[in-house]
């Protein structure tokens, strides 16, 4: 009986969390996908959090206004202990479903603080064509270290 109780338990602790995301031509496991917030030109920023045998990962997905927008530059990450974590790493990009999706990756020592810490402020940059690239901001609605927990 306690084998039993004890595997009810588990099972949750191991189906959490079992998602996967598309990124070019490779799949990795990740978090749910959540809306963190809407900049002031009402884009809608989502992430996740994914990962791969070797690295972990930021994606951030927005709806730019323009269909020949994407993301491009660094992605910089207020915490709430005034610290800002810049990402400049970007292995992969897409453009899906009128979407545009951007990988960063996180060290182990960002990943590490990111457990520990809450994003307060999403700053991306959006390039339209060959264009310069506009900046956005996005205060951040969710709990990352809740979210980061399983991965």
């Amino acid at each position: 009986m306690k084998k039993l109780i004890l595997l009810l338990l588990f099972i949750p602790l191991v189906s959490f969390g079992q998602q996967y995301i598309l990124m070019a031509d490779k799949s990795f496991e990740s978090t749910e996908l959540l809306e963190v917030g809407v900049s002031y030109d009402s884009h809608d920023l989502n992430i996740c959090f994914a990962k791969d045998e070797k690295h972990k990962y930021i994606v951030v997905n927005v709806k730019p206004s323009l269909d020949d927008y994407r993301i491009a530059g660094k992605l910089k990450l207020l915490l709430n202990n005034g610290k800002v974590i810049i990402l400049t790493s970007m292995p992969h990009r897409d453009f899906v479903n009128d979407r545009a999706r951007a990988m960063f990756t996180l060290s182990d020592k960002e990943f590490n603080n990111l457990k520990e810490n809450n994003i307060t402020e999403f700053r991306y940059s959006l390039r339209f064509m060959a264009f310069e690239m506009e900046d956005f901001s996005v205060e951040n609605n969710i709990d990352i270290p809740k979210l980061i927990s399983f991965l």
